[in-house]
């Protein structure tokens, strides 16, 4: 079975665009995600073949937060 291509735009959770700069110009100083934290639990929930392939995107950090850190 041929491997599937990962889009490095799509959050690896909800399937919808991630606003990854570093990905379009690689200067990691310039996206979003450079000032925000992200747990491991959080990490644990993208699928293997995805990690570190693919961003989350804004909206499901957000979303995780208000769930698991409220």
């Amino acid at each position: 079975m041929p491997e599937r291509k990962i889009d490095p735009f799509t959050c690896p959770l909800c399937g919808k665009p991630n606003r990854c700069i570093l990905q379009k110009n690689g200067v990691q100083e310039d996206c979003w995600c450079v000032n925000e934290t992200f747990s491991a639990k959080l990490l644990e929930l993208v699928p293997e073949e995805k990690k570190g392939r693919a961003c989350i995107c804004r909206d499901c950090l957000k979303k995780y937060r208000e769930t698991y850190d409220a």
